[in-house]
């Protein structure tokens, strides 16, 4: 057993391959024979030691991995530490948008709601000013008021809503 928790599992006939390579390599003299045997097998087809014969051309077209004797790899796994990071990378992102989010969002909500007047019929700016702020000069208040609510006169509109700051 590979583990206590997970039971190795043998691949009969990839391992019975991997017997016959090795009984083959060692039969040949190991690796350095069977490029020695390679060697000798293109210069009795003509070729010289210093040029080897045509590499066959490699796939440019991603495909499946595939392992050194042709065999396809087993899949990728994310390990302990890859999910780490990844949960570290995520966390990190959150946290930004958190920063970048958060501080806008109590800036456009002060806790209160604004305050304003509903202008009935017959009232003036220059009243509502009066009763908003008595303590300022009525001018001023008057002149905030006209910034606040984008208005281009003095003239009101019975129903009209007016911020009063």
């Amino acid at each position: 057993m590979h583990s206590a928790h997970t039971p190795q599992v043998i691949d009969l006939a990839a391992a019975r391959e991997r017997a016959a390579r090795r009984a083959r390599n060692r039969s040949a003299g190991g690796p350095v024979g069977i490029r020695v045997a390679r060697l000798v097998a293109g210069i009795a087809a003509g070729r010289s030691a210093d040029q080897p014969g045509p590499r066959p051309p490699r796939p440019c077209l991603p495909g499946p991995r595939r392992a050194a004797a042709g065999r396809p790899l087993p899949p990728l796994r994310l390990t302990r530490r890859g999910r780490a990071v990844v949960v570290v990378v995520v966390a990190l992102a959150i946290a930004a948008a958190m920063v970048l989010v958060l501080p806008r969002a109590s800036m456009a909500w002060s806790g209160e709601p604004p305050r304003g007047h509903l202008v009935l019929a017959g009232e003036t700016l220059w009243e509502i000013a009066v009763a908003f702020d008595p303590d300022v000069d009525t001018r001023t208040v008057v002149d905030r008021l006209r910034r606040i609510n984008h208005l281009a006169s003095v003239e009101l509109t019975p129903g009209q809503f007016l911020l009063l700051g």
